[in-house]
């Protein structure tokens, strides 16, 4: 069926009723693996939270959900990493069918990426931020990049949290958790700093989900540009420890 950028307008083109869309599943699943590749690769990190984006907006475009719907997964997703990272006891330890259980699943990550980066240093020949300078693909335009993760933030939908709407809302206060998704990626920031970055960076705010609760600071994160600036930073620290 046709569809375009603005097919959010009309809503899905789906029977709804017997299925509900919130929040989508689909979306949960792109955020969750694309954010977690970002953190094992964070040279990538911006190109991943781009994609992630895409794949949540791709699901309104083919009239599957809504724009709640979408936004409802990427919090839901960017909300339970952050708390894995983190090593939340109600989230590690848990069993999976012919699955180790993974009792600390920072340390888990942070060996999955010593173990990436060689094998991804020995296909591209070179150390992984040379490779990835070299693309030539859709996602090495930033100016491109940021623009359709802005379009994504919060698809113009209304402010319902007004005190929220413009206010920078403490990471570190509401969430000090979500630093996590910056340091495990880029250790030489510190989870005050990475909060900060976070909060620095803050989408607009007073969303439908943006309700002032621990939850509700997820909705309004800006990973892209949080990651832009993190990666400065890190950046800049190891040019001064030189």
């Amino acid at each position: 069926m046709p569809a375009n950028n603005t097919v959010y307008n009309r809503g899905p083109v789906m029977n709804l009723i017997d299925s509900p869309s919130f929040p989508s599943g689909h979306t949960t699943y792109g955020f969750m693996g694309s954010i977690l590749l970002a953190v094992l690769v964070p040279e990538r990190y911006p190109q991943m939270i781009t994609r992630a984006s895409e794949y949540g907006n791709d699901r309104i475009l083919m009239g599957a959900h809504y724009a709640m719907d979408v936004l409802g997964g990427r919090t839901l997703a960017t909300y339970d990493l952050a708390h894995l990272l983190a090593n939340d006891p109600a989230y590690v330890g848990r069993t999976l069918k012919g699955a180790p259980v993974i009792k600390d699943y920072q340390a888990a990550v942070t060996a999955a990426r010593a173990d990436l980066t060689e094998t991804l240093k020995t296909i591209c020949g070179a150390d992984i931020k040379t490779c990835a300078q070299d693309d030539i693909g859709r996602l090495s335009n930033p100016a491109m990049n940021q623009a359709a993760y802005d379009a994504t933030q919060t698809y113009g939908l209304p402010v319902v949290y007004p005190k929220n709407f413009g206010v920078k809302e403490d990471v570190n206060t509401l969430a000090p958790e979500a630093g996590h998704l910056l340091t495990v990626a880029f250790p030489s920031l510190t989870l005050e700093e990475a909060n900060q970055i976070l909060t620095e960076t803050e989408g607009p705010g007073g969303g439908f989900l943006d309700d002032g609760s621990s939850f509700g600071v997820y909705s309004r994160l800006n990973l892209y540009a949080a990651s832009m600036s993190a990666i400065d930073l890190s950046e800049r620290k190891a040019a001064q420890s030189k």
